[in-house]
């Protein structure tokens, strides 16, 4: 007869080996954000171009930290991260009826990704600002909505990838003024593989005009895969 102290050991021991080989679980042992100063990643660009994407600094904000990202097109991107969240930090500006610069989004933090990714989850944040300028008034709705699609595996110019999270990022920006409305709107799937970070992102960006001399609509693609 087995006892009962054998027994609850060999059900804790199953217990523990099984939670270990879950997916949700192991979210825990692997690090999908190993961010810090002078880091670098190695992409191919649209299947032509070679680009690389790098962390040149950080800056202290209270007791966490602000990482400042330089992007292969010469932007950056500045990720404030707090134990349960990244944030995007938000500067958007307008060229005013007089050629002055108008402050829409003026460093604002806006909610990128939610920790740890866990399949299914979702999450959303919102700004709004309105700017008058003389007689007239500029404004600004940006919202942003996450999601973690899936968990699987990914194959890159660098090799292939398993535990990969696939997350779905849409962005939304309305700006207006007395001259129209435009609108951005952004749809990217980001993949983050253990160790290694964004292994793939594929991004689609509609951007759309509406004015007195008429209106526009472009949609641009961008793909990046992990070269090295």
């Amino acid at each position: 007869m087995i006892s009962r102290k054998l027994l609850v050991v060999t059900l804790t021991t199953l217990l523990l080996t099984s939670c270990i080989k879950s997916p949700l679980i192991d979210r825990t042992y692997y690090n999908y954000f190993p961010f810090e100063v002078g880091k670098s990643w190695t992409y191919l660009l649209n299947d032509t171009d070679t680009v690389t994407i790098s962390i040149v600094g950080d800056t202290l904000l209270g007791e966490d930290t602000m990482l400042i990202f330089e992007n292969y097109d010469g932007t950056r991107t500045y990720l404030f991260s707090t134990s349960s969240a990244f944030y995007s930090l938000e500067d958007t500006s307008i060229v005013g009826p007089n050629g002055e610069d108008i402050k829409l989004e003026d460093r604002i933090f806006i909610l990128l990704y939610e920790k740890p990714f866990v399949v299914g989850n979702a999450w959303d944040d919102f700004y709004s600002n309105v700017v008058p300028v003389g007689e007239d008034t500029f404004w600004i709705n940006h919202s942003r909505t996450g999601e973690v699609l899936g968990l699987g595996d990914v194959e890159t110019p660098a090799g292939s990838f398993e535990n990969v999270y696939s997350i779905r990022i849409l962005d939304s920006r309305e700006i207006g003024g007395p001259d129209g409305i435009g609108h951005v709107f952004t749809i990217k799937d980001v993949y983050f593989a253990p160790d290694i970070g964004m292994v793939k992102e594929l991004i689609s960006v509609n951007v759309k005009d509406s004015s007195s001399s008429g209106v526009t609509d472009t949609t641009f693609t961008t793909k990046l895969e992990l070269l090295r």
